[in-house]
């Protein structure tokens, strides 16, 4: 984000997705081509109208219940908050570029929409069909759950002290 920032002064909005295959070319453009006026627009999984397609049981398992408990433990209003397909406005690039990040790994994801929310910035969603990787290979490994476990736990607590911040 900081070199896109750096090299396009003037854009309007910044698309990010995986290099992997599993986002669809038209989601892609209809993330581009939407006019909700919001500042981070997710590209879900996990509406009416979105599908997943190649995943076993255990993986669609896992990914519901992440994307179930963590909005709830985080006070988001998204469904699907550990899709890499996003679109961010140039408010919410400046407010990431700005603050520290706490975590790494797909938990990363969770952290923004939690900055963004928390500055009352504008949080959407559309629907997307969303596939079984055509490239590489999955980061989901005890590695990344632990370290996503801990860094929902340091989220948590960036929430609560911004809850108290709030109250004062």
């Amino acid at each position: 984000m900081v070199v896109a920032r750096e090299k396009f002064p003037n854009l309007k909005a910044i698309i990010e997705c995986d290099a992997d295959g599993s986002h669809q070319p038209i989601d892609i453009l209809r993330l581009r081509d939407d006019i909700e006026i919001c500042d981070l627009l997710v590209g879900s999984r996990y509406l009416p109208k979105s599908s997943i397609s190649g995943w076993s049981l255990k993986r669609r398992t896992f990914s519901k219940l992440l994307n179930i408990f963590i909005p709830i433990l985080l006070g988001l209003k998204i469904h699907d908050v550990t899709n890499g397909l996003r679109k961010y406005s140039i408010t919410a690039i400046d407010l990431l570029i700005s603050t520290h990040q706490e975590n790494t790994g797909f938990i990363y994801l969770s952290e923004q929409a939690l900055l963004i929310s928390q500055k009352g910035m504008v949080l959407s969603e559309i629907p997307i069909h969303f596939i079984e990787r055509i490239h590489g290979s999955s980061s989901v490994t005890a590695h990344e759950i632990t370290n996503s476990i801990s860094g929902i736990v340091k989220l948590i607590q960036l929430r609560v002290k911004n809850l108290n911040r709030e109250i004062k």
